[in-house]
């Protein structure tokens, strides 16, 4: 074999006409934008392995750059028809988390082609992916935040849109208190509803049978008195520093 034969030795060849027809087992190379490239891949090269006329094999080898995450596929030709291309694992690979997911890390540097869910705006000709998912080039902003499922038509929590921030809140607690009176020779009058109620028994045993009572002082409320409160309504939690894949 000849210094340069099927690309081993010498330049790797362009592969100009479209890796689909690729008919003689070699190296080639391409670019980002090469037809039938698989998704996500940059400039990348190609090993082809042609069996016969109706089959062959093909490996991808991407670059790793800002761009693109190193990866490898595989696809086969069988009968005339390129099969679909099938994601090789690595130890360098990320297929198996899909971009744009928000993900807990313990840590705030994130690795490698992650980004910080923090509200920050990205070059979506940077992550093309990513900007699909995130069509006004920003970032989720999840510092401090939680997150809630989409209620895609259920009717829990109506009238929300995906991606769309929703303020703190507390069902309304509710409760009144009626006048307290009493009258000679009667019980006194004492009605509480809602959130409030008495604690003991109010009677007569020892009304002054000529005296009026008109007031009895006031009321009021606080939680606090009773259980843990804050400046926001909040659940117990752990603290995640949440980043998502961009690459």
């Amino acid at each position: 074999m000849e210094v340069g034969a099927f690309g081993w030795g010498g330049p790797c060849i362009m592969a100009s006409a479209g890796i689909n027809a690729l008919t003689k087992t070699g190296m080639y190379c391409v670019n980002q934008y090469a037809a039938n490239i698989p998704k996500d891949f940059g400039d990348a090269t190609i090993q082809h392995i042609q069996n016969d006329a109706l089959t062959a094999h093909q490996f991808i080898f991407s670059t790793n750059n800002a761009h693109s995450a190193a990866k490898v596929a595989y696809r086969l030709r069988s009968y005339g028809q390129w099969r679909e291309w099938i994601d090789i694992v690595t130890s360098r690979s990320q297929a198996l988390t899909p971009i744009g997911i928000p993900l807990p890390y313990p840590g705030t540097t994130p690795p490698a082609g992650y980004l910080k869910c923090n509200g920050a705006a990205f070059y979506h000709y940077l992550y093309p992916a990513l900007a699909t998912l995130y069509p006004d080039h920003k970032l989720p902003d999840l510092r401090g935040e939680f997150i809630r499922g989409f209620d895609d038509g259920r009717g829990i929590d109506t009238g929300r849109t995906l991606l769309s921030a929703q303020t703190d809140a507390l069902q309304n607690i509710t409760g009144g208190i009626n006048g307290v009176s009493e009258s000679m020779g009667s019980a006194p009058e004492n009605n509480f509803s809602g959130a409030f109620g008495k604690s003991t028994a109010i009677g007569n045993d020892n009304t002054p049978h000529h005296t009026d009572i008109t007031h009895c002082g006031s009321f009021d409320f606080d939680a606090s008195r009773v259980v843990r409160t804050a400046t926001e309504t909040r659940p117990r939690n752990i603290s995640f520093c949440y980043i998502l894949r961009a690459v």
